[in-house]
């Protein structure tokens, strides 16, 4: 929780993030090719996915590893043309991510936001989710 997001290197063609000061953390999206895909994957059709100018919305499995150990997972969707990917909201009525979920947004979102953190919080003020105190 105490890292920033430009402490970890990102690698478009494994999907994968990499923590700089620990390589032992990383934060895997999941891929087509992957054997689990099928676990989360596809087209996500809830309102607040279709707040934004591209409606189409599909789901994104992200698993968290240190070393060889999966640690956690966290269900993600790309929104807007996949320019967002945001964590999945707790339900349809109370819209929030937990301060962990926002962290790990913020780190995901980190290269498509070209640095710029403001394009996430952008984002999930536009979709309407808040982060739960």
């Amino acid at each position: 929780m105490g890292s920033s997001p430009s402490d970890y290197s990102w690698d478009d063609i494994d999907g994968s993030y990499m923590y700089k000061e620990d390589i032992n953390l990383q934060f895997i999206l999941d891929k087509e090719e992957d054997p689990d895909f099928s676990e989360f994957s596809g087209d996500f059709d809830e309102p607040w996915a279709h707040k934004f100018p591209d409606q189409k919305a599909t789901r994104q499995l992200v698993r968290i590893f240190y070393g060889a150990v999966p640690v956690k997972k966290i269900f993600c969707v790309h929104v807007d043309g996949a320019r967002h990917l945001i964590p999945l909201p707790k339900s349809q009525d109370d819209l929030t991510i937990t301060p962990f979920e926002h962290k790990v947004g913020s780190i995901l979102n980190y290269p498509l936001d070209k640095g710029d953190i403001r394009n996430f919080s952008f984002a999930l003020n536009r979709a309407g989710i808040t982060v739960k105190e």
